[in-house]
């Protein structure tokens, strides 16, 4: 393709922004593909398919090295898969539960990432909707929409599966697998058979999603790294997209009426996408850098949540509400080297720290080793990376503003003086005085925190 070809309009740029800035609703709809991850394992980047290949040859029970050769046969699309599946029965394996125990591994999760730029557009953009192709989950346990996390939704060939609305019109935020997911069932898309049975199913009347076709009908789709064949993307398209038989745009250069982008977009999908007024390209990149700078939101304070690990779901409580006036950083995942590393940058990229202090915050004070394995326990870690990085880099500056739920500020102070670590006292005291918060969780909202943070 020239380069001519892959420029686009400030115009088309503006036009899907606005889309997504719609005041009667976000009508942009990203379908993300595996074309938008990679994997780095042993300081080499792979594709999701080519790791996927990788892992099931280290079985000791297949007869094959994982050459670039044999990477290449197995990771040709579906057609790889199919020839993968068929070498682990040849072998006395299946290949669903190879993958399946692939991605049940969190040290495997854990290596995969997705493309920096479709991260950030996905989380300015703030699409209710996400589609993915993908039949691994990654998205959910990464992406939230306005401080909430997704339902997510497989498809499994069956009409009961489909989005849920509120009031009619408004989806209920979902992160939607139209492949299905590994680990849920044996309905999930790895193979050209499986291919072939979902695409009969999404355009057959009686088992296709009803609400989310209709609820396409007046939304824009724009493809993220969806590298499926050229004519099986037509064909989803259309059992998506298609009303009263046509499916087809405004022919306008600067309105956007759907599009593709993919690093692997071969020139017959290129020239039926610009048939039909969809916008194609290969430069994912570059189009969503000038997407995104459009949508870059005014700058919110970042604050670095601290939650006990037995207290996810009152942390989440917390999140949701704090989103509205913050940046929330709240990991809740456990695990490894990484683990910490994560844990200690996002402490250190915040602007304020917020321990939500509760009386099992205050057992763990009293005695912050387990009784267990004697490790320290994970909310006085990130206390004591947060009282460095005071006292190192901040001095001074009101920095911690811990939410004490059910207990007194005479507790929490009796905890630090009589417990195992008396020196976060000075983390949760500054010299001027208390910068504790008192606010019942039932009465919490950002703005009372904006205020007491501000003043």
């Amino acid at each position: 393709m020239d380069e001519k070809r892959k420029k686009w309009s400030a115009s088309l740029i503006r036009d899907i922004v606005d889309c997504i800035r719609d005041q009667e609703g976000n009508r942009i709809i990203p379908i993300i593909g595996q074309g938008a991850y990679q994997v780095v394992d042993d300081d080499i980047k792979y594709s999701i398919q080519q790791f996927i290949v990788k892992k099931v040859l280290e079985n000791e029970k297949i007869p094959l090295q994982p050459t670039e050769d044999i990477l290449d046969k197995y990771s040709n699309g579906y057609r790889g898969m199919t020839e993968l599946s068929k070498l682990c029965s040849e072998n006395r394996l299946t290949l669903q539960r190879q993958i399946k125990e692939l991605f049940s591994d969190n040290a495997n999760v854990r290596k995969i990432s997705i493309d920096s730029d479709v991260l950030t557009f996905l989380e300015r953009g703030e699409f209710p909707l996400i589609l993915t192709t993908c039949n691994f989950r990654w998205l959910e346990n990464h992406v939230t929409w306005q401080g909430r996390d997704y339902s997510v939704i497989a498809y499994r060939t069956g009409k009961d599966q489909d989005i849920k609305m509120e009031d009619g019109r408004n989806v209920v935020p979902a992160i939607f697998h139209l492949f299905g997911y590994v680990g849920q069932d044996r309905n999930v898309v790895i193979t050209e058979n499986d291919f072939l049975r979902y695409l009969h199913c999404i355009q057959d009347t009686n088992t296709r999603p009803e609400r989310l076709k209709k609820y396409l009908e007046n939304k824009y789709i724009l493809s993220l790294g969806c590298e499926i064949p050229d004519w099986t993307f037509r064909f989803l398209l259309y059992s998506l997209k298609e009303k009263d038989g046509k499916l087809g745009g405004m022919s306008e250069e600067d309105v956007f009426d759907g599009g593709a982008l993919s690093k692997a977009m071969d020139e017959n999908l290129y020239s039926f996408l610009s048939n039909i007024n969809y916008f194609p390209s290969q430069n994912i990149n570059e189009f969503l850098k000038d997407v995104n700078e459009q949508l870059k939101p005014e700058k919110k304070p970042s604050v670095f949540l601290s939650v006990n690990s037995d207290e996810y779901e009152l942390g989440e409580q917390v999140k949701q509400i704090l989103s509205s006036k913050f940046n929330v950083w709240f990991f809740k995942y456990n695990g490894g080297v990484q683990y910490w590393k994560d844990i200690e940058e996002g402490i250190y990229k915040c602007d304020y720290f917020i321990p939500l202090t509760t009386s099992i915050t205050i057992d763990k004070m009293l005695d912050d080793k387990s009784k267990i394995d004697n490790r320290e326990a994970g909310v006085i870690t990130e206390m004591r990376l947060a009282l460095k990085h005071k006292t190192e880099d901040l001095g001074e500056k009101k920095y911690c503003f811990p939410l004490l739920h059910k207990i007194s500020r005479g507790l929490l102070i009796k905890a630090l003086e009589m417990g195992k670590c008396p020196d976060l006292k000075s983390l949760f005291f500054a010299p001027e005085g208390n910068e504790h918060i008192m606010i019942p969780i039932e009465e919490l909202t950002a703005e009372k925190v904006w205020k007491h943070i501000m003043r």
